[in-house]
């Protein structure tokens, strides 16, 4: 067998306790550092998150308004010269097309629609 030094076993056995101990020690300091950075990182994730739900949000909006003030544009030249593309030349050009009443818009509209289905 193999001759073992006991005292350097004790004193090996020691150092390790004693490591032990002061990683412990260390451990219970940096600890609540290290739950704090935890937090920060989580609360910049979701402000990362609701800052990118907030820029959809705004986009889509963008695009809804856009999209609306086209379709009153399109509405309006359709009432003005009663039909789709007005770059088209009227068949009879030197008689204007008369500008339709706001009745007469909304019939005109609604029987678009009902053709349209």
């Amino acid at each position: 067998m193999a001759y073992v030094h006991t005292k350097a076993l004790v004193a090996s056995f020691a150092k390790f306790i004693q490591w032990l101990a002061m990683s412990k020690r260390m451990f219970l300091i940096v600890s609540p550092f290290l739950a704090i950075v935890a937090i920060l990182v989580w609360l910049a994730i979701v402000s990362i998150d609701i800052l990118a739900a907030g820029r959809a949000y705004v986009e889509g909006e963008s695009l809804w308004s856009k999209n609306q003030k086209e379709a009153v544009f399109h509405l309006l030249r359709f009432g003005l010269h009663r039909r789709r593309n007005p770059s088209r030349r009227h068949p009879r050009r030197h008689q204007p097309v008369p500008a339709l009443s706001p009745r007469e818009l909304h019939e005109e509209r609604a029987r678009y629609l009902e053709n349209r289905r």
